[in-house]
């Protein structure tokens, strides 16, 4: 467990650490603008309240699609939850 003050800016790894992603996968979401970020190439710092941001609105999309497929597999006798 690592705590981390919500203003502290994070390296590219950090981050991915973070969200649990490959780097190249962070830098991805850095370059089209999904998270915000500073500097320059794979020297980019992102604020962990960004990070905070990006994975709760994941994991609120995550949840929703799953509640649907659920919901869709009850309603064609898939899944007995």
């Amino acid at each position: 467990v690592t705590i981390i003050p919500v203003s502290q800016r994070l390296t590219v790894q950090q981050a991915a650490d973070i969200l649990n992603v490959p780097r190249p996968y962070m830098l991805r979401l850095l370059e089209l603008g999904k998270i915000p970020s500073a500097g320059i190439g794979s020297d980019k710092l992102i604020h962990n309240k960004d990070i905070l941001v990006y994975k709760e609105k994941r994991d609120q999309d995550r949840k929703a699609t799953l509640d649907n497929l659920a919901q869709l597999s009850q309603m064609y006798g898939e899944y007995e939850g």
